[in-house]
């Protein structure tokens, strides 16, 4: 019986820690950081990602991601970039492979989710004459 009252302040102190220092479950995406994947859905990991909304004309596919933490994420892909020559419904689509990370998360209201901002690319040969690319402001989906 006294092994018991001793060691009680033990598991409180215990109990306390766990629930003050472990985090909570995710409540509402808090910990979680999504991608807008075709500019209306959010997913973790997704396989794709559609960047230009409101054209199509520039995406990445097969997509396996190296790390997906909630302050940012790194995969790597095959992107298509339309060139729009002469016009982007007479254009041609060029791909090539690369890595993407992306970062700066921001809460979306609807649906109350954080949903990465800012994309990062580097492309192992060229894409349209391009290394590298970098956007900002993915946006929020459509609802």
């Amino acid at each position: 019986m006294s092994i018991l009252r001793g060691a009680a302040p033990l598991i409180v102190s215990g109990v306390l820690v766990a629930v003050l220092v472990v985090p909570a479950a995710d409540a509402g995406g808090r910990r979680t950081t999504y991608a807008m994947t075709d500019c209306m859905h959010l997913r973790t990991r997704p396989s794709s990602i559609l960047f230009a909304c409101g054209d199509g004309n520039y995406y990445v596919d097969h997509l396996t991601w190296f790390r997906w933490h909630r302050w940012k994420a790194a995969g790597f892909g095959l992107f298509h970039q339309n060139d729009c020559r002469p016009s982007c419904a007479e254009g041609r689509f060029h791909t090539e492979w690369g890595w993407l990370w992306l970062r700066n998360r921001d809460r979306c209201t609807p649906p109350g989710r954080f949903v990465f901002q800012h994309a990062r690319v580097l492309y192992e040969g060229r894409l349209l004459g391009r290394h590298r690319t970098a956007f900002g402001h993915l946006g929020c989906p459509f609802l």
